[in-house]
């Protein structure tokens, strides 16, 4: 079904008042436009002179529903450090919300504000927790432990790329701002040892269904492959040889660049967004 807006009531706050003073950062000339399954934000966003950039907040309200941004499949210029000027976009994957199609009234809500008033999707997740130190979010989980989010999606792109292409592909996706950050990477090779040590210690990864992907999935991730993930970690014998860890057991070993891996992005959930 494809999804129907029945009517479209967009909002702006441009400087905005907090604890007595006001927020230098102005939105300005919010528009709004659906094709096919994305919804698009368009907005410009303007500082007093010698700023360049600020911090955005966006949320939608939906069936008299407030939806924030760690709870929609966003994308786009948001969250902390977004550049001043014109055309500045905010993309929603709409369809990844509300496959079944909406008919509603809904307003869209973009504002200039403190990096204190964005969501924090470690402290209060919108899913929850899941083994008590995992955070769920609709695109992150952050592991409260290690302080490392990583997308939710482990298949986010679901072709294998040589060592050099995945971070291409990181590039790529902090230039999108991939649910409204802009410093995702490829995990070290400890880092990826942390998610799956627990898997590991319960006995998964050495019988059918019963795989690290298996146990990762169990634990709120998607997606999660069967196959090898690249991590940043290089030889330091080899300059042409990195270490991938796989989703069957969650072994970890060494091979040449020229391979063919999986990427799954983490970033520092310490970090402002």
């Amino acid at each position: 079904m494809r999804l129907i807006f029945k009517t479209t009531i967009v909002i702006f706050l441009g400087h905005l008042l907090v604890a007595g003073r006001v927020q230098a950062a102005e939105v300005t000339n919010l528009k709004t436009s659906y094709s096919g399954s994305q919804f698009d934000i368009e907005y410009d966003l303007v500082g007093r002179q010698g700023e360049k950039e600020s911090c955005i907040n966006v949320s939608l309200i939906i069936n008299s529903q407030r939806y924030s941004s760690n709870e929609l499949s966003l994308s786009g210029d948001f969250g902390s450090s977004v550049d001043f000027g014109t055309g500045r976009r905010i993309v929603w994957k709409c369809l990844e919300d509300f496959p079944q199609g909406l008919k509603s009234t809904f307003k869209v809500i973009v504002d200039a504000v403190p990096s204190c008033e964005l969501p924090n999707e470690g402290v209060a997740p919108s899913e929850g927790f899941m083994q008590s130190h995992l955070a769920l979010n609709k695109q992150t989980v952050v592991d409260t432990r290690t302080n490392l989010m990583w997308t939710r999606n482990a298949g986010i792109y679901e072709i294998p790329v040589t060592y050099t292409n995945s971070h291409t592909l990181i590039e790529k996706l902090n230039q999108e701002r991939y649910a409204g950050y802009n410093d995702w990477r490829i995990p070290k090779s400890e880092e990826f040892e942390t998610l799956v040590t627990d898997g590991k210690e319960a006995g998964w990864g050495k019988q059918f269904a019963r795989y690290i992907a298996d146990f990762l999935t169990t634990s709120g991730f998607k997606n999660v492959q069967l196959g090898y993930y690249w991590t940043s970690t290089t030889s330091e014998t080899s300059v042409s040889r990195a270490f991938a860890a796989n989703g069957w057991n969650g072994l970890i070993r060494l091979f040449e660049k020229t391979n063919y891996y999986f990427i799954w992005p983490v970033r520092s959930s310490t970090n402002h967004r």
